[in-house]
């Protein structure tokens, strides 16, 4: 995943998910859910809403739903806190 954030606002951004399905993909819709919104918990929650939102999970692995929507939130809290925290020198 990747994100363009300036001044708290996300310009761009390129989800993909892997690990549940049978291969791995780019969801346009999570990266069109995130394009101009601000960088906040709840436009995160929106895009994982929209990357799984034509999931079919069979019985077996139904769980992996909404475990992928909320790691998809940990994961760009993070990033987005990554991007605003002072670069470490060495």
């Amino acid at each position: 995943m990747a994100l363009d954030i300036q001044e708290g606002s996300i310009r761009e951004a390129r989800i993909a998910l892997g690990g549940i399905a049978t291969k791995s993909w780019r969801s346009k819709k999570a990266d069109n859910a995130l394009a101009g919104r601000p960088a906040t918990e709840v436009s995160f929650a929106a895009a994982a809403e929209a990357a799984l939102a034509a999931a079919a999970p069979r019985e077996q692995n139904a769980w992996k739903a909404p475990l992928a929507k909320h790691t998809d939130i940990v994961a760009l809290t993070e990033a987005a806190q990554r991007r605003h925290r002072p670069q470490e020198s060495h």
